[in-house]
Order: structure tokens, then C-alpha cells, then sequence
């Protein structure tokens, strides 16, 4: 944090003294884990960047999944949450299931995670995709209990155990798998900051 600091720092002092433009710079950095204090500083130094080569940090697959999830910990009426990740990792909710549980939380006027609590009211639900509706809200509900002692960092330590995150890419690359944990890890540090 504080090497992304000076570097930010560092730029917008030397454009301020007119002796550079803010596209005479750039970063190079090895691990992508290392592009989320390298943003919040540019951030904080208002220094305009793009990531050239990979997506932003919170742009990645894994982030926006993870903060998707700490949105519906939060707020348990954020349908647009709970779509993204109903089924990530793979829990046996397909696309039936999640069209009946929309079409009941319209009808009901309630949010989906709502509808999922009344699993066994909606017709043409069979036990097999109740199970893990119950199983998910359930997870939902402990997490957004475990929420109200203001610490981020530990939910989402106890998220990512309770869901077997990782094993979403146990098929992929180890160099991809190695980064992805990598960008997990660096959110956990961001929440614990």
C-alpha cells in the first residue's frame, strides 16, 4: 500500500509541475493480486488509469462474486445479487428453479431470497430443488447475522470456507487457480483494512 502510494504520488507531483503527462506513466506489476492498491491509490491521488493488460480488480470473476455475495449479506432484497450468485458455485439450482422462484417473488411482491424461504409454497418445485434453496438461504441468514459485528474480513473468510469457493476452478490452470486465490486474498486484506 504504501509502495502504490508513492508511486501515485509520484505522478500526480510530477504532472502537477507540468513536467510529464499522466499518459507519459506506467505500472508494470507481476502478480494481478497487486492491481487492487495500485487502483485505490491512482484513486486517491485522482490519477486517471487503465489496466491495460487483464481486467481491474474489481472487475475480476471472482471479486464481483464475492461482493455480490456481501451485497445480499447485506441486503437481502438485492435480486441483481442474488442472480449472479444463486448458483456459483455450482449447488444444483438450475434455470427452471430460478425462473419459478423469480416468477414467485413477483407474484408475492417479495425479493427472491425471500421467495427461496417459502421454497416449499411454490409449485413445481421439487424436493430435490428445495433442498439446496433451504441450504442457501439458510447460509444467507447466518452470514447476515454474523454481519452485525460491522468486520467484513471474517465473513467473508467464513463465506468462502462454508461454499468451497476454490472449487469452482479446482479443473483450471494452477497459475490461474494460484492468481484467483491471490485476488481473494488481497479482498480479504482490502476488508480488513
Amino acid at each position: 500500500d504504501e509502495e502504490a502510494s508513492r508511486i501515485a504520488a509520484e505522478i500526480a507531483a510530477r504532472v502537477a509541475r507540468g513536467d510529464r503527462r499522466f499518459s507519459d506513466f506506467a505500472v508494470f506489476f507481476r502478480v494481478n493480486a497487486l492491481s487492487r492498491p495500485l487502483e485505490a491509490a491512482m484513486t486517491r491521488h485522482r490519477v486517471p488509469y487503465q489496466v491495460a493488460a487483464g481486467l481491474a480488480f474489481y472487475g475480476r470473476t471472482e471479486i464481483r462474486d464475492l461482493i455480490a455475495y456481501l451485497r445480499l449479506i447485506e441486503n437481502p432484497q438485492d435480486d441483481a445479487a442474488l442472480l449472479r450468485i444463486i448458483n456459483r458455485p455450482a449447488r444444483g439450482i438450475g434455470a427452471k428453479t430460478v425462473s419459478l422462484l423469480a416468477a414467485h417473488a413477483s407474484s408475492s411482491s417479495s425479493s427472491m431470497l425471500a421467495a427461496a424461504g417459502q421454497a416449499p409454497q411454490i409449485s413445481g418445485l421439487t424436493a430435490r430443488s428445495r433442498r439446496p434453496l433451504r441450504r442457501f438461504v439458510d447460509l444467507m441468514a447466518r452470514l447476515h447475522e454474523m454481519s452485525a459485528g460491522g468486520s467484513v474480513a471474517p465473513i467473508l473468510e467464513r463465506l468462502i470456507d462454508e461454499i468451497d469457493y476454490f472449487s469452482i476452478w479446482r479443473e483450471g490452470s494452477d497459475e490461474i487457480d494460484t492468481d484467483r486465490q491471490a485476488n481473494i486474498h488481497e479482498l480479504i486484506s482490502a476488508a480488513q483494512e
